[in-house]
């Protein structure tokens, strides 16, 4: 909720999806609130916000209505969450790159064979 208390404050229309405690959530912010079918299609950005052990059971959904028509993408299995801290330094060389005059459209691509 303070995540989508902050982003509210910065002028982004929010939306929460899911149960009882999105509920609660949008009625403490004011913010609009839906299944996590509809929150995904609502946001230009979606911020999936799980227990651990619920993940397998709420990415099918979402990566099927973001990542297909969005981005183009697929979720893919990045190993143990160690493995989490390559992500900082792939998004520094995109940065890097864009202050550089790097088009704004740049991005990184996981390719598979």
């Amino acid at each position: 909720m303070a995540l989508g208390e902050r982003l509210q404050r910065a002028g982004h229309a929010i939306m929460f999806g899911g149960g009882a405690s999105a509920k609660d959530a949008a009625a403490r912010l004011g913010a609009k609130v839906g299944s996590n079918s509809d929150a995904a299609g609502f946001g230009d950005v979606v911020i999936l916000a799980v227990p651990f052990a619920a993940i397998n059971a709420a990415l099918p959904p979402f990566a099927s209505a973001i990542a297909a028509p969005s981005l183009g993408g697929h979720s893919v299995d990045a190993g143990p969450l160690t493995a989490a801290r390559y992500v900082e330094p792939a998004m520094m060389l995109l940065v890097s790159l864009a202050y550089a005059g790097a088009p704004r459209d740049l991005a990184l691509r996981l390719l598979e064979r």
